[in-house]
């Protein structure tokens, strides 16, 4: 089973783009126009600070490509600004994964994934599920629930 959310991640990606974009526009015709104090500085504090949350969501999103192919899970999770070769997240043989959990947060969801080490202990890998629709989200969960 394959699932990845490159589609709806580079639809916000341009959608946070343009909004940085039309915002600084803005900024920039405000700061030239001669406007009252008080609607300057509004208008240029909200800019600021839409500009701000933008960017910073705009480096927050991550790509993520899952596939579980019967005996082995690979994950890639990675930048939308990551260029070049993607080496795998994690890549596991199924009989590795000692649990997992799909978790809400907010309006995304977590993957949590216990996978066992060579020392015999686990090791814990979260990885947020950002632009999954959430029939995508119950087949990850149907293709690890079967192992």
């Amino acid at each position: 089973m394959k699932a990845n959310n490159k589609k709806r991640i580079e639809r916000y990606r341009i959608l946070y783009i343009f909004l940085i974009f039309i915002t600084f526009i803005t900024l920039t015709l405000i700061i030239f126009v001669r406007f009252q104090a008080v609607i300057f500085y509004s208008i240029f504090s909200l800019s600021i600070i839409l500009i701000l949350i933008s960017l910073r969501n705009l480096f927050h999103l991550k790509y993520f490509d899952y596939e579980h192919s019967g005996e082995v899970l690979t994950i890639k999770y990675y930048s939308v600004f990551k260029f070049g070769e993607i080496l795998p997240a994690v890549e596991v043989p199924k009989q590795k994964i000692l649990t997992f959990s799909i978790e809400k947060k907010g309006k995304t969801q977590d993957l949590n994934l216990l996978i066992e080490a060579r020392n015999g202990k686990g090791v814990k890998f979260s990885f947020r599920l950002t632009g999954f629709s959430k029939k995508q989200i119950e087949k990850i969960r149907n293709s690890l629930s079967v192992h």
